[in-house]
């Protein structure tokens, strides 16, 4: 597999690592018009256990002139710990929570029928009962793909632009998921249960799982 671009590398971003996109006002005025309601943000939770999770909303949907979605699917070896679906009272809002150890978030905003914004990130959190181990903040995020002002061709290929000018694709281990947040983003009236439920896990290529060192998973409850 060839090295991915430098816009696809990940990166810890100092902004609270639970935050998807930036987007601008007007771009949120936009949404707000067309009744779309979607929460990017992942949080950090504790159960009674002291084990501590990640929770992301899966939510979204499209309007007549803009679209946004966010979906989750998980790591390859990290499944999803807890799964609730989530029966909104409006359409193109939420459709599940997800809970793991490591999520994998596709964020998509679209607009001008084939314009896009989207960002990819891993995040990860530590298992462990006593947070003192691993400081305050154990929620760690790494985006694996970000690039905005791109555009959907016809025959559904993403075209971005680096900040160099350099063409920037989506790396391949992260289509199945963008491909399926993309749908999610032009979804009108969406009620879906999820866009991203069939996604598979998404498979790290190797050596950028071995630098990622990532921590150990929980077992599943069949494996208990």
């Amino acid at each position: 597999m060839p090295p991915l671009s430098t816009a696809a590398r990940p990166t810890t971003r100092t902004a609270p690592p639970g935050f998807g996109l930036g987007l601008a006002p007007y771009e949120l005025a936009a949404l707000k018009n067309n009744a779309i309601f979607t929460n990017s943000r992942v949080v950090t939770v504790r159960q009674s256990s002291g084990r501590q999770l990640l929770r992301g909303e899966e939510s979204g949907g499209a309007g007549p002139t803009v679209g946004h979605y966010v979906g989750y699917a998980p790591l390859d070896g990290y499944p999803f710990q807890v799964v609730q679906p989530v029966a909104a009272l409006a359409p193109g809002a939420q459709h599940r929570r997800v809970f793991g150890t490591a999520l994998v978030r596709f964020e998509v905003f679209r607009y001008s029928a084939n314009q896009i914004h989207t960002q990819i990130s891993l995040h990860t959190v530590s298992t462990s009962a006593n947070p003192t181990q691993h400081g305050p903040d154990t929620h760690v995020r790494r985006v694996l793909f970000e690039a905005r002002f791109g555009e959907i061709a016809e025959d559904n290929t993403p075209t971005f632009l680096s900040p160099a000018g350099e063409p920037l694709p989506v790396p391949g281990f992260l289509t199945e998921g963008f491909q399926q947040a993309l749908n999610g983003s032009r979804c009108r009236t969406c009620r879906h249960r999820s866009h991203l439920e069939k996604v598979a896990p998404i498979v790290l290529p190797p050596g950028l799982l071995k630098a990622l060192r990532i921590p150990a998973s929980h077992p599943t409850t069949a494996e208990k």
